[in-house]
């Protein structure tokens, strides 16, 4: 049976809050069948479609939080199993590197520098410090288009937002992230 609204509302609530994983199961059990025969459609066998669907379902359980910003919960599932599968048509479209083609261990140990890792890791902790004091929308709109790939125009469908918003909201998020990026006293344009 298709879950109503006040179901999926519910699911929406309890899973971001007070009582996650009995929500979670629930919601995994009115939609998982569906969206198997859906990411059937696109990749053909039934191990990579179970494997890509559970893969969504994952990363809803580990970005729950941001549950609450999803308008069309539905929809949302759907754009994401389907984006799943076309990423993995793609990848699998992609050649592979021969063995010989990559660079041999004494390469990679010669080209590193601890000064390098201690400094990307400054960078990752800086982004993350700015994508955490983003606005709540904008940090949703950022986390859906960066983190799960989706178009603007996808973001919009399940936000139930137009997309000259996400691209908006993005705007902001990217002009954010370069500000806290950008070294002191650098020059900047007015």
């Amino acid at each position: 049976m298709k879950p109503t609204l006040d179901q999926l509302t519910d699911w929406i609530r309890r899973i971001a809050g007070d009582d996650p994983r009995s929500a979670f199961r629930a919601l995994f059990e009115a939609f998982y069948p569906e969206l198997l025969r859906f990411a059937l459609f696109y990749v053909r066998q039934k191990e990579v479609a179970e494997e890509l669907v559970q893969d969504v379902f994952v990363k809803i359980w580990q970005r729950r939080h941001f549950l609450p910003g999803v308008q069309n919960l539905r929809s949302y599932l759907f754009t994401a199993t389907r984006h799943h599968c076309l990423n993995h048509l793609q990848k699998a479209v992609v050649p592979l590197v021969s063995l010989d083609e990559l660079p041999s261990e004494t390469a990679l140990k010669d080209n590193f520098h601890p000064e390098n890792a201690l400094l990307l890791e400054e960078t990752r902790h800086v982004i993350q410090g700015a994508i955490d004091h983003l606005p709540p929308q904008c940090r949703l709109i950022f986390n859906l288009v960066r983190e799960q790939g989706l178009s603007y125009r996808e973001v919009a469908e399940v936000l139930e937002l137009s997309p000259r918003t996400v691209e908006s909201q993005m705007g902001i998020a990217l002009k954010k992230l370069a500000a806290a990026l950008r070294p002191e006293g650098a020059f900047r344009k007015n």
